[in-house]
């Protein structure tokens, strides 16, 4: 298992209990705040694929945790509604690993 999908795991057993990483009790409001801010659009997993590859060919992302990422996002087969409907704790992971790699790798 790489880092990556140990960090989701992690994420979504807290979550799961309705706790942040501290342990630290969410609210209803917090989780569909959560919920409603991490959801992709096409373009976003598209432009996350371009991001994933480019990292992992730079050295800054494992292999693995690229392929995980691809697996995913669907791979070849992009469905919204099944990367939206992932557990909470995934698409939060997901979209803060999208946000970093959009930033570390501009210009």
């Amino acid at each position: 298992m790489g880092k990556l999908e140990n960090l989701i795991e992690k994420y979504n057993r807290y979550l799961s209990k309705g706790e942040n990483l501290n342990g630290v009790k969410l609210s209803q409001h917090s989780l569909q705040d959560l919920n409603l801010r991490n959801r992709f659009t096409f373009e976003d997993v598209c432009y996350f694929q371009q991001l994933k590859s480019i990292a992992v060919v730079e050295g800054k992302l494992a292999v693995e945790d690229g392929q995980l990422v691809y697996k995913l996002l669907g791979g070849e087969n992009v469905d919204l509604d099944t990367i939206n409907n992932l557990p909470l704790g995934t698409r939060v992971i997901l979209m803060t690993l999208f946000c970093k790699l959009s930033l570390s790798l501009k210009g």
